[in-house]
């Protein structure tokens, strides 16, 4: 799959190179950088607009500014995208009316869309365009699978992981660790890797987006512990 990943800073950098090096055999994955000084409310898009894109059947718009997120539909046009995928993470960078926005340009468009938030709470879901649903097989809500042995953890299998590299950080720091104090560990973890996800209240979240990841990586802890007990106590 080609990747078209949209930046402006360093949240979309470090995102666009763990995906370069996390991604299956065979993904392409491209970075645009936004160009500065674009306003936060676009009245004429088509002179912040490249001339040229690479193609991609994906575009991540992984913009820290509102005005570079507005630009979504046009690039995904221009980079021959099927599919958007637009995270947030913050909610300055896109906010909900913003969002709105985009899904309606892109459905009109025929484009598949996701808007995330965080992240690392995207699914596979069976509704979801096909693009969208190859990416999130890998990237996305963490899953694990857990070795025990002698009642410590002694490996970890990632079968998808936050797009961000999150999930490699924490789990590669948990082997050796008392299987009751991973989750909490994790958590902490997740914390000094550290998630980009904003503090802000979007207005549609109980908690802040960083809580609302950490509160996924320790659940995808938890699960993968959880399950391997279960696997044991039937041997």
């Amino acid at each position: 799959m080609r990747i078209l990943c949209v930046v402006t800073g360093h949240y979309g950098m470090r995102i666009a190179a763990h995906l370069a090096e996390a991604a299956p055999a065979g993904w392409e994955i491209a970075m645009w950088e936004g160009p500065a000084g674009v306003p936060r409310v676009l009245d004429d898009p088509a002179p912040f607009l490249p001339d040229s894109l690479p193609q991609a059947e994906l575009l991540l718009s992984l913009a820290e500014h509102s005005g570079v997120s507005d630009l979504a539909a046009d690039l995904a046009e221009r980079c021959g995208a099927e599919a958007v995928i637009a995270p947030i993470d913050r909610g300055m960078w896109l906010p909900p009316g913003l969002a709105t926005q985009l899904a309606r340009r892109l459905a009109a468009r025929g484009m598949g869309y996701a808007f995330p938030a965080p992240f690392c709470s995207l699914r596979r879901r069976g509704h979801v365009h096909p693009v969208v649903e190859r990416f999130a097989a890998h990237f996305g809500t963490p899953e694990l699978r857990c070795g025990l042995r002698g009642g410590q953890l002694v490996d970890w299998e990632i079968v998808r992981e936050a797009p961000c590299g999150c999930t490699r950080f924490v789990v590669e720091k948990l082997a050796g660790i008392d299987p009751e104090r991973a989750a909490e560990s994790a958590g902490l973890l997740h914390h000094y890797y550290p998630c980009l996800a904003g503090m802000e209240d979007t207005g549609t979240q109980t908690h802040p987006l960083l809580h609302q990841a950490a509160k996924i990586t320790r659940a995808a802890v938890s699960r993968a512990i959880a399950e391997q007990m279960v696997v044991q106590e039937r041997a």
